[in-house]
């Protein structure tokens, strides 16, 4: 299964580095769990990490495509 992700990610992003892509998953993942536990009394702030990450992502891939482009 972790194989045909890879592929699929690999067809869907061809400018992304997998091992970063990777990395910076697993510490967000990590990130995530850690303010889950230590937020737990204010709901809110999860949501707003969430949110933030989404903020961060889409324009990373929207400037690796248009780096890649101009190659």
């Amino acid at each position: 299964m972790a194989n045909r992700f890879g592929l699929w990610l690999r067809n869907r992003f061809p400018e992304l580095d997998p091992v970063l892509l990777a990395t910076l998953g697993v510490l967000s993942l990590v990130g995530l769990a850690t303010l889950y536990s230590a937020a737990s009394d204010h709901p809110g702030r999860f949501g707003e990490q969430l949110r933030n990450y989404g903020h961060d992502l889409f324009p990373a891939i929207r400037i690796s495509n248009r780096l890649t482009l101009q190659r």
